[in-house]
């Protein structure tokens, strides 16, 4: 006995394999929070290689990780970016981002805020940019109080964050 499959039924069954197909490569593709290493500290200085390095970090003191202030953020790039915060566990804040054009706020910075109450970054809340261009560029993640960047602004009680072109840029 011979089955006949009318050809819109072979045709549906195509295309749901491939988009089951597409939407696992999508799913698995690499992000930047999944593709970041931070390699354990050595004795001895790596060698130079071209491979993307964390940011740098600064040494523990007192009144950077203490302080608690507003985030200002100069978008310097000629990429349109999303800055995305994660605050740290103790906080009751859900993943935030914001976006900026290419150049945007890059020469006095934007304040962020929150739509219903004020930003305040703390010591251990997490920031990280990424090109939304499809150049696959990122800058982080930061840790706020641990690495160089974002940098405390004592007298404006504010964190400036500064994404520029060669400045921890990197591309997966």
């Amino acid at each position: 006995m011979k089955f006949k499959l009318h050809p819109s039924i072979w045709v549906s069954g195509v295309l749901f394999v491939t988009i089951l197909i597409f939407r696992q490569l999508l799913l698995t593709a690499p992000t930047p929070e999944t593709s970041v290493v931070i390699p354990p500290p050595t004795p001895e200085p790596p060698a130079p290689s071209p491979s993307p390095t964390p940011s740098p970090v600064r040494p523990q003191s007192p009144a950077p990780t203490a302080g608690q202030g507003s985030l200002r953020v100069s978008n310097r790039t000629e990429h349109p970016v999303r800055i995305a915060l994660l605050a740290t566990p103790a906080g009751d804040a859900e993943p935030v981002h914001w976006d900026f054009a290419p150049q945007e706020g890059s020469q006095n910075g934007l304040l962020l805020s929150l739509p219903a109450a004020d930003l305040e970054l703390k010591a251990g809340d997490i920031l990280v940019a990424f090109a939304q261009d499809g150049s696959r560029r990122y800058w982080g993640p930061y840790v706020v109080g641990k690495t160089a960047l974002p940098e405390f602004d004592a007298g404006l009680s504010e964190w400036h964050l500064i994404l520029s072109p060669s400045e921890s840029s990197r591309s997966l």
